[in-house]
């Protein structure tokens, strides 16, 4: 697409809500939809369009269980009415990739190792 000057300008300095900082919405206790609702149009009267959930330390909804699935596609729902941007954060709790201890859970085999060499 191309454009000109004024046009590239104006949207950098009023880009549209994909284009805006994201931010990193920390969930670390029980969440509810009404919750979810009051939070997402607080961020959203600030002109925050885009954002990360994280479960974080102290968050009391199983990871990734239904209730988890069921505020997750609450959240969607609500991005389409608000005109907002939902991005999947992939971890919950560290390190990365481990979601929540449940790969450790399904397959111990897989557990970190460490072999500590000691010099005396």
């Amino acid at each position: 697409m191309k454009m000109n000057s004024e046009t590239l300008i104006r949207e950098f300095r009023e880009p549209s809500g994909e284009y805006t900082p994201l931010l990193m919405w920390f969930w670390n206790d029980v969440i509810t939809e009404e919750q979810i609702t009051f939070q997402m149009e607080k961020m959203r009267e600030q002109n925050i369009t885009n954002f990360f959930i994280h479960p974080a330390c102290g968050f009391a909804i199983e990871y990734l269980s239904d209730r988890y699935m069921e505020l997750i596609q609450y959240v969607v729902k609500e991005c389409k009415r608000l005109g907002m941007y939902y991005w999947i954060y992939d971890e919950y709790e560290f390190p990365s990739g481990s979601a929540g201890g449940l790969l450790c859970e399904k397959y111990p085999e897989h557990k970190q190792k460490v072999l500590l060499v000691e010099d005396r």
